[in-house]
């Protein structure tokens, strides 16, 4: 059943490549959602892939970003049929890595997606300096997951056991020590990335091609928080242990907040508020409780919609100026009034205004680190307080001042795009009010 609705939404990528059909593409992701309704979460310990309402929900978040996102780059996918072949592998090896619960087959999985967005920022990028952004992402996170792979190893001789819902329940604190479980989670901080070991996401954002930008805002940055809920329950073992990475998370995110002020790239800006948010993820994980693990999937889901939003904000203005820079993209709200309104709804989003999900996300992640430790209050204020002001910066900085006159700013929006744009503002605030559907 699973490999027929692959077949069906590849034959419908198709038409939309053909005939250019977005009405097509929404029944696409229609079809994937009730196909995992209809499995009501039903856990099957007899095969390899299954899926329970976490990975549900960030199935339903690829499909439904991967069709933005080709609706978002219909030019390229015209001129290259290769384009959609990278991106198809990519939304498979994203499908079945959110749906494998085996620890190697996860970590297998979890290392293939770099081959098809490392395939989208060096073979589509618009600069010379995107095969140095590759070259970096590739090493950063090949080499930061390796003490991941050899914990697996450990772990699968000393337990032979390598299902991740049963890990918990073998004796590994007295088999494995806590060592190796502060090297592994390293893997999973290099992919969120976790401030410190950030430096291959800016430039990788920056070179990418817009495509590439929204895939990996919007999804591959939650394979880290992902792996974390995943083996939250091994963390327990190593409780104490891994209580250093939730004040090093807060340390991170306030640095990045303020580093923010300092980007004059809009999107390179867009991707250190990534970090920012990142760091809210990796410290209410590490707390180990429901309402920590709740608020990393909320979080997450929620960054993932206004991201991409806020990447293809980026990119319309790009267009149309022939430059990201902050200081000539000024007073766009004389040249791009439409436009101005949905930059408005997107840095709200951003900095986790009502009504949006990040609301929610961010009110459980201060519940658990308080109630973890009462001194987090302190970075956590400072990381809301400029997280709020970058956002606001963002958005007064590209809509007031005087800006510089283009004639190709004043060319009129494409309904495709305003349309693009409201679907990913719509859910980041329908969810508030259907939140029960996607709490772990």
């Amino acid at each position: 059943m699973f490999l027929m609705s692959q077949i069906m939404v590849s034959s419908l990528f198709y038409k939309y490549i053909n005939k250019n059909y977005m009405i097509t593409f929404n029944m696409s992701i229609l079809i994937s959602m009730l196909y995992l309704k209809s499995n009501n979460f039903i856990w099957n310990s007899y095969t390899l892939f299954m899926f329970d309402s976490v990975s549900m929900s960030l199935i339903m978040l690829t499909y439904w970003m991967v069709i933005l996102s080709l609706m978002a780059s219909n030019l390229t996918l015209k001129n290259n049929k290769n384009f959609f072949l990278f991106v198809f592998i990519l939304l498979n090896a994203l499908t079945m890595t959110f749906m494998t619960y085996n620890f190697l087959t996860f970590y297998i999985l979890f290392e293939l997606t770099l081959i098809p967005i490392l395939m989208l920022v060096m073979g589509f990028g618009y600069q010379p300096e995107r095969i140095n952004a590759g070259v970096y992402m590739m090493m950063y996170t090949m080499f930061g997951s390796m003490p991941l792979f050899i914990f697996i190893l450990l772990m699968n001789e000393k337990s032979s056991l390598l299902f991740m819902p049963m890990i918990s329940l073998a004796t590994l604190s007295s088999k494995i020590t806590s060592f190796w479980f502060i090297l592994a989670t390293l893997g999973f901080f290099m992919k969120l990335p976790m401030y410190f070991i950030h430096l291959w996401l800016p430039k990788a954002h920056v070179e990418a091609p817009l495509l590439g930008s929204m895939i990996l805002a919007s999804i591959l940055l939650k394979l880290g928080g992902y792996g974390m809920i995943l083996t939250s329950e091994m963390f327990l073992y190593s409780a104490q242990a891994l209580k250093i990475w939730s004040p090093l998370a807060m340390l991170g995110g306030t640095l990045i907040s303020l580093l923010c002020f300092t980007q004059i790239d809009m999107k390179s800006l867009i991707a250190y508020s990534s970090v920012a948010h990142m760091s809210l993820v990796l410290g209410s994980t590490m707390t180990c409780t429901k309402w920590g693990l709740a608020s990393s999937l909320i979080i997450m889901l929620g960054h993932g919609l206004c991201s991409s939003g806020l990447f293809l904000l980026a990119n319309l203005m790009y267009e149309r100026s022939n430059t990201r820079s902050l200081l000539m993209n000024k007073g766009m709200i004389s040249y791009m009034p439409s436009i101005t309104m949905w930059w408005f709804l997107l840095c709200i989003g951003n900095m986790a205004a009502p009504p949006t999900i990040n609301l929610l996300g961010e009110i459980l992640a201060f519940i658990s680190l308080m109630n973890m430790e009462t001194l987090f209050s302190m970075p956590l204020g400072v990381m809301s307080f400029f997280g709020a002001v970058f956002s606001l910066y963002l958005f007064y900085l590209t809509q007031h001042g005087k800006g510089f006159m283009m004639s190709q700013a004043k060319s009129p929006n494409k309904v495709q795009e305003m349309l693009n744009l409201f679907l990913h503002w719509m859910p980041l605030n329908v969810l508030l009010f259907m939140s029960y559907l996607i709490m772990p």
